[in-house]
């Protein structure tokens, strides 16, 4: 696990939900992102790449959001082969990874 190499647990994960959502389960993007890790669902989504995802309603659910952003970062990383670029995949931005990391340390040091 590329994230676990380089010294990260859940200070990852947790960066994304406060940049996302600000640890509110109930937050909407207005490209249709839900819940704290702003996931897109299913729901009037016509790509086939989202036909599996959980519907809007179910992404509201906390632990399904996590296992949902969490299962698509990992699938990020695995196909950049980087934790910068897979984090950036996830948000669609270039330096978004950089601040996912940031962060990531600032919890990390805050924590020791």
């Amino acid at each position: 696990d590329l994230i676990a190499s380089q010294g990260y647990g859940l200070e990852v994960p947790l960066s994304i939900v406060w940049i996302e959502s600000s640890g509110n389960p109930d937050a909407r993007g207005r490209a249709g992102d839900t819940g704290l890790m702003q996931v897109v669902s299913r729901d009037g989504n016509q790509n086939p790449v989202f036909s599996t995802r959980p519907t809007t309603n179910e992404l509201l659910d906390p632990i399904t959001n996590a296992y949902w952003g969490c299962s698509i970062l990992a699938e990020n990383i695995k196909r950049t082969g980087s934790v910068i670029q897979g984090l950036d995949r996830y948000n669609g931005k270039a330096g978004y990874g950089e601040f996912v990391l940031w962060l990531a340390n600032a919890i990390k040091t805050s924590l020791t």
